[in-house]
């Protein structure tokens, strides 16, 4: 997002949607790799007995295990006291005519 104003306009649940994507994002990034050393490693990586370490790429990375991780640390839903305030002096201020905004 390159426009302030647009920011601005923001709900507070369309920024953590927003936060959630750019997350998910990185997460896929993350594991491309780790899929990429994966199959780097599947070339050369045995054990004493010549067999591979890792049988499946899942051994080596557990993409669901991961964004668990990532979606529950990513949202925090606790919505800050002052903007609850804020909130309702603009609520009061529009009943009153006082705000045209």
């Amino acid at each position: 997002m390159k426009d302030f104003n647009v920011a601005r306009r923001m709900t507070v649940k369309e920024y953590n949607l927003r936060i959630k994507g750019y997350l998910l994002k990185r997460l896929e990034s993350e594991r491309d790799i780790y899929l990429s050393a994966f199959v780097n490693r599947n070339v050369k990586a045995a054990n004493s007995k010549g067999e591979y370490v890792y049988r499946e790429f899942e051994e080596f990375y557990d993409y669901e295990k991961r964004k668990k991780q990532v979606l529950s640390a990513s949202v925090d839903n606790t919505i800050n006291p002052k903007i609850i305030d804020r909130a309702n002096r603009v609520k009061e201020l529009r009943e009153r005519g006082g705000l045209n905004v």
